[in-house]
Order: structure tokens, then C-alpha cells, then sequence
């Protein structure tokens, strides 16, 4: 099963939750969109899904912030997106 990701990024100077193309916040900080972006991932994982959260490090990376799968939640780099 493929897993579903909620994408946790600055844009325009503000931290923003993405999921299927729908955009929550803005977030005054970086750490307060990450724990609604899990918070909603574990509902969905409660769900039956599988769910990862990705953040976006300052150099465009993305890493593993949470995951459904077995040892989530380690810290995943998944290289840069520019």
C-alpha cells in the first residue's frame, strides 16, 4: 500500500500543512504545523491508511517528521526537490 504524506513547508514566509492539494494554516512555527500535520496522520492511520509526514529542511530536502510504517517517526532524508 502506498503510503499518503502530508507535506509540511514554509511558503511565503509561513509554515503551511499540504495534503491532496487542500492547505492548512498558516502556522506561526514550523514545530506547531508539524504536530497538526501528525495529529491528522495518526487519525487517518487509525484509519487503516498509511500515512507519512514530510518536512522541508531550509536547503528544499525533505525528511521523515512521522510515519505509519514500522520505526516511524525516524528522521528520513529524501534528498532535495529543487
Amino acid at each position: 500500500m502506498t503510503a499518503q504524506h502530508y507535506i509540511v513547508a514554509r511558503h511565503e514566509g509561513q509554515w503551511k500543512v499540504s495534503f491532496h492539494g487542500t492547505d492548512q494554516g498558516p502556522f506561526p512555527s514550523k514545530d506547531e504545523a508539524v504536530e497538526v500535520a501528525i495529529t491528522d496522520a495518526q487519525t487517518l492511520h487509525e484509519r487503516g491508511l498509511d500515512v507519512e509526514v514530510l518536512v522541508q529542511d531550509i536547503d528544499s530536502s525533505f525528511r521523515t517528521a512521522w510515519s505509519s510504517k514500522p520505526g516511524g517517526g525516524e528522521a528520513e532524508d529524501l534528498g532535495s526537490t529543487a
